[in-house]
């Protein structure tokens, strides 16, 4: 069952960008939406449009837009546009991603400071009136455009996906013992703790439980959404 506290963060937004916010009580009832329509969902795009439904529907879209010009775009191993503002976005997916997770901070370099931790109802409900970059329609990814950023080194298992059966041995996993770690493109995504990120996925068999995409294994996995504090990485419909 969605958890119906109302949950205030601190407002932090230095001039170079730590992605920390202030939460309003609509939250809470963009999580009550979620919990009504992703009942017996398992099709991923369907979850990405209630998502969007219910964020369109509650979200705050009042962004401040960033002062100045972005730095000329710059394509990084082929794939990853920098917009220079602390976001890229993937020419494979045309999905524009932070660079950083929520709770670093984009120097212009790399992500510094320390990745934020909160369980799944409180990445949705940060995710819902989240600005950054003169955007504010992130959200909280689906378990397959999380799963897109992953990167093995040498090679890996199939990966499980929500309206699939899960098969434990092969949820993923990066093949071989010296494969890089974090599983991701360390110059698109620097300083991406090797940890678990949330989906915005449920899992269709047991409500109480939703996917995450884990950045050491490089796993798809899915657990209690009230029981585990992982890691965000936002998205957006790429320009």
């Amino acid at each position: 069952m969605i958890n119906q506290r109302t949950y205030t963060y601190l407002l932090c937004l230095p001039l170079s960008g730590a992605l920390f916010l202030s939460k309003p009580a609509q939250a809470d009832d963009y999580v009550s939406c979620l919990a009504e329509k992703l009942q017996g969902i398992t099709h991923d795009a369907a979850v990405k449009a209630i998502t969007e439904a219910c964020q369109a529907q509650y979200a705050n879209n009042t962004a401040p837009k960033p002062a100045g010009t972005p730095a000329k775009a710059v394509v990084i191993d082929g794939r990853y546009r920098d917009n220079g503002n602390g976001t890229i976005t993937d020419s494979k997916t045309n999905l524009t991603w932070m660079r950083c997770s929520l709770g670093q901070q984009w120097t212009g370099t790399t992500c510094a400071g320390v990745a934020m931790e909160m369980n799944w109802n409180d990445a949705l409900k940060t995710a819902m009136t989240f600005s950054y970059a003169g955007h504010s329609d992130w959200r909280v990814p689906t378990v397959d455009e999380l799963d897109t950023l992953v990167q093995c080194s040498e090679g890996r298992s199939p990966s499980v996906r929500p309206n699939g059966e899960f098969v434990a041995d092969t949820r993923g996993v990066c093949l071989g013992d010296n494969y890089q770690r974090p599983t991701i493109n360390i110059r698109a995504f620097p300083n991406t703790p090797g940890d678990y990120y949330w989906s915005s996925s449920p899992y269709a068999l047991n409500s109480s439980n939703a996917w995450h995409v884990g950045f050491y294994f490089g796993d798809v996995f899915r657990l209690p959404k009230s029981s585990y504090l992982f890691n965000v990485r936002l998205v957006r419909a790429g320009q």
